[in-house]
């Protein structure tokens, strides 16, 4: 009996207010982001919408896109002179497309005389990071093989006398042709295999930007908190040496330590990726994936989605910018604490700033969001850090810019609250109560 007694005792202690609201919360963010991936995935894969530009237009390809149609797919036709063509980015830009795909002129008549046909995919990749740049392309890439399979059965019904020669020719009519466009650069090699690639190498420092910032942020609320409520706080503030000097060591003390930790955590990286490219390699140049002797890495190099030193500089500047906005949150919230147990509940409101961000960032395009959803998630500085790669790699510097100006800003006016706490005694008295009693607190003061 007395086990059950002290059970029900640390089950008591356990289950608080603060324990129930961190639940509450992760669940509503888990079931947001739940929603915001079913239709990400619903738009980027259920989604049979196409463009396609039939250059050649006969009898032969009009059938072809009727079959497709009763398919299931949305053909969504534009015209384009194949002939006035110079650059794929200039042609998805003017149509205004994501994805096309280009039935080119002379189709028909390569088919009739038993030559391998051509068709060219172009897709457009507006993300380095998130998953839905290989998703998107699921749709293209079907119909191009649809239409591989529609001719296969249309010669298969016309010739049922097949040679051995005819076989091997109707078995693979159509050579597929796959153009990525990041920006205005573009490579004859499949957004699938871009996109893999990048996510794999982008998608690492978006990990270590996210442990960085919840490290850095426990460590600093935890060590102001217990100090609060060990009384060192007290003493320590009662020194002949400025609050501001203080708050700065502080700062400048938990900014050192997740330095280090970055610098570890890049080390890692590094072998990471030294690991990760030996084992992809150089592929044969007969590969369907890419065309006039492109490997894959010279290919991303060629879509200008390789970040160069002074790229990886400019995202290490908005993460270290990240990094001092949650430690100066962090500080103020440390301030709040009034036990223990409260630290992990106050530090609630950071993880929330860093997950949303961090998941949408892995999920979708945040520029596809709701427009109040996209100025909220806007509004959270660091979503300019998860977000800085992307920028740099299309070309967004003014975007990446003013970023890191809101972020200066924000940093500036939290760092302002935070000197003007640590300078008034209200500094010992504050704190946050997590629904005990009242009376308690009265009589505690």
């Amino acid at each position: 009996m007395k086990f059950i007694n002290l059970l029900k005792k640390e089950i008591r202690e356990l289950l608080t207010l603060q324990t129930f609201l961190g639940m509450l919360i992760s669940v509503v963010l888990l079931m947001g982001m739940g929603s915001l991936m079913n239709s990400t995935m619903t738009e980027a894969m259920i989604s049979a919408d196409i463009s396609i530009a039939d250059c050649d237009d006969t009898e032969y390809t009009r059938d072809i896109l009727s079959r497709l149609k009763d398919a299931g797919y949305e053909i969504n036709l534009v015209e384009i002179n194949e002939a006035e063509i110079t650059s794929y980015p200039q042609v998805m830009k003017d149509a205004g497309l994501e994805n096309l795909i280009i039935i080119p002129e002379g189709f028909t008549a390569s088919i009739e005389s038993g030559t391998p046909a051509e068709i060219r995919t172009v897709s457009v990749m507006k993300s380095a990071t998130s998953m839905m740049s290989a998703l998107s392309s699921e749709n293209i890439s079907s119909a191009s093989h649809d239409i591989a399979s529609i001719v296969t059965d249309k010669l298969y019904a016309e010739d049922l006398s097949l040679s051995e020669k005819k076989t091997e020719f109707i078995t693979s009519p159509v050579n597929v042709i796959d153009n990525t466009v990041v920006g205005d650069k573009s490579a004859e090699i499949s957004i699938a295999v871009v996109g893999s690639t990048t996510m794999m190498q982008n998608l690492v420092i978006v990990m270590v930007i996210f442990i960085l910032v919840l490290f850095a942020s426990q460590m600093i609320i935890t060590a102001v908190a217990t100090e609060k409520i060990d009384k060192t706080l007290e003493t320590l503030l009662s020194a002949p040496v400025s609050r501001t000097s203080i708050v700065a060591s502080k700062m400048l003390a938990a900014t050192l330590v997740a330095i280090i930790n970055a610098g570890a955590y890049m080390i890692g990286f590094g072998g990471y990726m030294s690991g990760m490219m030996s084992g992809v390699g150089t592929p044969d140049i007969s590969d369907s994936a890419l065309s006039e002797g492109l490997d894959i890495m010279k290919a991303i190099s060629a879509l200008g989605l390789s970040l160069s030193p002074a790229d990886y500089a400019l995202v290490g500047i908005q993460m270290f910018a990240t990094i001092m906005i949650a430690l100066v949150c962090s500080l103020m919230l440390g301030v709040l604490a009034k036990d223990a147990k409260s630290t992990q509940t106050l530090l609630t409101p950071i993880m929330i700033a860093i997950m949303l961000p961090f998941m949408i960032s892995l999920l979708s395009d945040i520029n596809t969001l709701p427009t109040i959803m996209k100025v909220i998630v806007y509004a959270i500085p660091f979503t300019h850090t998860f977000i800085s790669m992307d920028n740099i790699i299309n070309g967004n510097l003014t975007l990446y810019w003013l970023g890191f100006a809101y972020q200066a800003v924000f940093f500036a006016v939290c760092m302002f609250f935070a000197i003007r706490l640590f300078t008034t005694d209200k500094i010992f008295t504050v704190s946050v109560s997590f629904g005990k009693k009242k009376k308690n607190s009265t009589a505690e003061e």
